[in-house]
């Protein structure tokens, strides 16, 4: 039995880099982070930070932006952070609002770049 619950099926691109962008309520500042997504479904996405998440960071909104491995196309995807581990991989959920073509192109094109 497969011990993975997800509802959808994750996709694993080569070599996409992303750019964060946490906006902080608190205090009306922008955190920039960089890092390597290890895998994306239709609902969310997982991604090894280059450098340590700050602690103690609210619920905060998330940007991503991405470049599509294929085009070159810049892609930006709206979350929030669902979960963050001791090896600095954070899962976003995405937004509802994000429109689903620009996400299903993204992963068409991390599945055919594979």
């Amino acid at each position: 039995m497969n011990a993975d619950k997800r509802k959808h099926e994750r996709i694993k691109p080569q070599s996409l880099t992303a750019n964060i962008t946490i906006f902080a309520p608190s205090n009306d500042s922008e955190i920039h982070l960089e890092g390597l997504v290890l895998d994306m479904s239709t609902a969310g996405i997982k991604i090894k930070l280059f450098s340590a998440m700050p602690e103690n960071i609210p619920k905060s909104k998330i940007r991503i932006n991405l470049l599509m491995p294929k085009s070159g196309l810049p892609l930006t995807i709206k979350g929030v952070i669902k979960r963050l581990d001791n090896n600095s991989e954070c899962g976003i959920q995405y937004y509802k609002d994000n429109p689903n073509k620009e996400i299903d192109n993204l992963l068409f094109e991390c599945i055919k770049s594979v």
